[in-house]
């Protein structure tokens, strides 16, 4: 496995959690609302992609 993109992966999650807590404290306009959700879905596919391409095992190299 690759531990520099363990790490992406969790501050990744970590900035979502970040992106959550601010769209349920902050007053948002929907614009910006649009924005963030986008970001959000954005940066947990990425995530989620790193997550997923570090539980394969690896054959070669």
């Amino acid at each position: 496995m690759n531990s520099s993109e363990i790490w992406r992966a969790k501050r990744l999650r970590e900035r979502v959690a970040g992106l959550r807590y601010t769209v349920k404290t902050q007053r948002l306009t929907p614009m910006k609302l649009a924005e963030v959700e986008r970001m959000i879905k954005n940066l947990e596919g990425t995530a989620e992609e790193l997550e997923r391409k570090n539980k394969k095992p690896r054959l070669f190299g």
